[in-house]
Order: structure tokens, then C-alpha cells, then sequence
């Protein structure tokens, strides 16, 4: 199986969300990921993938909530 990703930026994201009428209802970051985008310089623990050095300097992935309205 291939995985394929693609980049888009967080301003893209929410913009696209906002332009199709939806109403973000919350937004968080977490500077924990899913995967290993970087191997040499990550470490895993309970919650997932994280940077070995200094973790909380960026996030990496993030989760948001959005609803249409009536």
C-alpha cells in the first residue's frame, strides 16, 4: 500500500471549512503525531510520535470540530 500525504496549509484548511458554510466550533494543537514524518528525530510513548528534543516548540498535528448551522 502506497501512503500518500499532501500539505496544505492550516489557512487553507480552515478557509476551505469556512467557505463550504461550516462553523468552526473548536480548534486544538497537540504536539504529538499519528506517524513518523521524521525517524531520526522522534521517539514514541503512549500518546504517539513526538521530537525527541524539545517537543513542545511545534505542534504537529491538529484536531477541529465544525458543524453546518440550521
Amino acid at each position: 500500500m502506497e501512503l500518500r500525504s499532501r500539505n496544505h496549509s492550516l489557512g487553507q484548511i480552515v478557509s476551505a471549512l469556512l467557505e463550504a458554510g461550516l462553523v468552526l466550533d473548536s480548534f486544538e494543537e497537540d504536539g504529538h503525531a499519528a506517524w513518523c514524518p521524521w525517524p531520526g528525530l522522534m521517539v514514541h510513548d503512549d500518546r504517539g510520535w513526538r521530537l525527541r528534543d524539545d517537543p513542545d516548540r511545534v505542534p504537529l498535528q491538529f484536531v477541529l470540530t465544525a458543524h453546518l448551522p440550521k
